[in-house]
């Protein structure tokens, strides 16, 4: 039924916030695991959370940031691909070190009610660029951002994951 989808999880809420119980989270994870041949992508403004789960390997697991990066990845989650989404960027990424283990890094600019209010500075963008590049780390931009680059990650086995 949900073979080769991606499911984007609770796209319009947070489920991993301090308030969601524990037994919602596992009941979801449970429904991940029923469906191995789809890849169910998760977002979070509380990354600490993550470290309470353990995700079969079709979970994407992201947290999303406007600024300097401040989540270091569990070591039990090297089977998961890993995400950073930075949007909209509202400066320097200044700790580089918390790229350690990202696998794909996403960027952009202000949307919805506030949509041009806060504009995206070419400069930090370009020095991102240069690190991620450095680092290997593929990167896309959405479109809202120039959407100069639009790269995908790779799955543990070295297949781009579209």
């Amino acid at each position: 039924m949900c073979s080769g989808k991606k499911i984007f999880v609770s796209s319009m809420g947070d489920l991993f916030g301090e308030w969601v119980p524990e037994e919602w989270i596992n009941r979801v994870l449970l429904t991940v695991r029923a469906h191995p041949f789809a890849t169910f992508i998760f977002l979070t403004k509380n990354p600490k959370r993550y470290s309470e789960f353990n995700f079969p390997k079709n979970a994407w697991i992201g947290y999303s940031t406007t600024g300097p990066l401040f989540h270091e990845w569990d070591s039990k989650h090297k089977n998961n691909i890993k995400f950073i989404s930075i949007e909209p960027m509202m400066g320097d990424i200044m700790n580089f070190a918390y790229l350690h283990n990202t696998d794909w890094v996403i960027i952009g600019a202000e949307s919805g009610k506030r949509k041009g209010k806060v504009k995206l500075d070419n400069q930090w963008l370009q020095d991102a660029l240069i690190v991620l590049d450095k680092l290997k780390i593929p990167v896309f931009i959405k479109n809202n951002a120039g959407g100069v680059r639009q790269e995908y990650p790779m799955d543990p086995q070295g297949t781009v994951q579209p």
